[in-house]
Order: C-alpha cells, then structure tokens, then sequence
C-alpha cells in the first residue's frame, strides 16, 4: 500500500508501507521517497519502475559500488520486470506476495526452480 502527501510547491512524499511490523513499535515499516511533481495526479500516476529508479539514483554516491550493483541488479531483474508496471498508489500487499511465491515457484534466472527464503 502506498499513500501521497504534498510537502511545498510541486513537492509530494510517496510513502511505500511494507507487510512486516518495526517488532519494537508494532507499526508497519515503511520507505519515503520525496519526489517533484507538478500535481497530486502526475504523482499518483508514478510507476514502481520510476520510483526504484529515481530511488537508485539517488543513492548511488552514498553506497558502496558493490551494494548499489546488487541493489541494481535486484530492481531491474525483478522487481521491475514483475512488478514496475504497478502504479504506487496502488501497490497493496497481495501484490508482493504473489511476487514472492512466483519467486518461490520459479525464481532462477538461469535455471528452472526457485529461491529458497533465504534468497528472499
């Protein structure tokens, strides 16, 4: 699930809830992106793809080369290829579960078969 909030002129917070719980708090984990966007419409019609790209390039200078070549390979070999399409504000929590057990089912790329959990 994914919700919108405006921050200032042309300014909007995208707020992706994620299904696990902080075990501390109780409360649904989340990550914020703050992006620019002209109106609540051209930020509601904002696709996972240009969230996770946006998202990727923003960090590219603060993590290591390793950590954001993983995280590069893991956006655009899957998650983009399952689930980019999906706009933000309509992600909900059956959409990663469905991803997650297609991953479980059939998740190698290079050969038949599927990701263990730990690989999730």
């Amino acid at each position: 699930m994914a919700s919108i909030q405006k921050k200032g002129k042309n300014k909007y917070r995208i707020r992706v809830y994620l299904k696990e719980r902080n075990p501390i708090t109780g409360k649904y984990q989340y990550i914020d992106k703050n992006i620019q966007a002209k109106n609540k419409r051209e930020a509601e019609n904002i696709t996972l793809k240009d969230y996770l790209l946006q998202w990727l390039k923003s960090r590219k200078s603060i993590l290591k080369i390793t950590t954001y070549e993983n995280y590069e390979l893991i956006a655009n070999c899957h998650l983009i290829p399952s689930l980019g399409h999906i706009k933000l504000h309509d992600l909900k929590p059956f959409y990663f579960d469905r991803y997650l057990d297609e991953k479980r089912e059939n998740g190698r790329r290079q050969r038949k078969g599927g990701l263990s959990e730990r690989s999730l």
